[in-house]
């Protein structure tokens, strides 16, 4: 359920740790370490991770200038915040 929530959410830039487990009705840290101990990795680190698979996806099959013309905004952001995260990633 929790995977299906991310895959649902992940280019809400409103949608964290924090807002699933409110929609869940459970504490942020109870789901911090259960998502952990599920899946080995942070919250943060698989919902970047899906961000990224995703934002490849978009760059591999759209050309450039589709990509600059993205109507929703919240993808937009989502796009700039991944291209931050990817250089931190190359360094």
């Amino acid at each position: 359920m929790i995977i299906k929530k991310m895959e649902e959410k992940y280019s809400e830039v409103s949608f964290s740790l924090s807002s699933l487990a409110d929609e869940m009705d459970l504490s942020s840290g109870y789901l911090s370490s259960l998502f952990k101990n599920l899946f080995g990795i942070p919250f943060q680190d698989y919902l970047n991770n899906i961000r990224m698979e995703k934002a490849k996806l978009l760059l591999l099959t759209t050309g450039l200038k589709k990509t600059m013309k993205l109507q929703n905004l919240s993808e937009l952001k989502i796009l700039t915040t991944l291209i931050q995260n990817s250089r931190k990633l190359l360094e």
